[in-house]
């Protein structure tokens, strides 16, 4: 058990406290601590790569939130990688030549989020549904994703309203696509 009045102690607690008072204290847990959501270290990245989608780049910081917490090197049981957690099939498709590269991999995702949408034929749709479907394909495959609108036509839902779809998605894909747009709806708001 570690006693208050140890020399080492004290040292510690005296310097942390005069570090936290340090303009430099802020730039390091910037640098070396980006898991907040309210620190990402790759805005400008995104604010440049959203261009070409036409989306609002905080969308992209909330999917990036989403797959990595901001980590680069991460990892995922299902060969999802980097940043955006693309995985590596998807990544030579989008022609990322180094998934672990940060501008690299947001570019990949971003390409991949238009041929997603590009490919459901999704452009006839209000921008908030076609970003809901393509999180959820980002986040199931497109193939199980029109699958699922499929089914909900042949139920008589509207197979362009993803309130509509979504019960026939998994699970795993409705908290995702509810997280990302919680998400992107509290820093919008918190923006303003």
């Amino acid at each position: 058990m570690m006693k208050e009045h140890c020399p080492w102690h004290l040292s510690l607690v005296h310097w942390l406290t005069l570090f936290k008072q340090n303009p430099q204290f802020k730039k390091f847990t910037n640098r070396f601590l980006p898991s907040s959501p309210d620190r990402c270290p790759y805005d400008s990245l995104l604010r440049v790569a959203s261009r070409p989608l036409g989306w609002n780049w905080i969308m992209l910081r909330s999917v990036m939130y989403q797959e990595s917490q901001y980590r680069m090197n991460a990892h995922s049981p299902s060969d999802a990688i980097g940043l955006m957690q693309i995985r590596r099939s998807t990544a030579k498709d989008m022609n990322v030549k180094n998934p672990f590269d940060p501008e690299d991999n947001i570019k990949g995702a971003v390409r991949y989020f238009a041929f997603l949408r590009r490919n459901m034929q999704l452009s006839h749709l209000p921008e908030e549904e076609e970003i809901n479907f393509v999180l959820a394909a980002y986040n199931a495959g497109m193939g199980r994703i029109q699958n699922d609108r499929e089914e909900a036509a042949t139920n008589g839902k509207n197979p362009d309203i993803w309130s509509e779809v979504a019960a026939y998605a998994p699970k795993q894909t409705q908290e995702y696509v509810q997280r990302v747009r919680n998400r992107y709806t509290g820093w919008v708001s918190a923006s303003e």
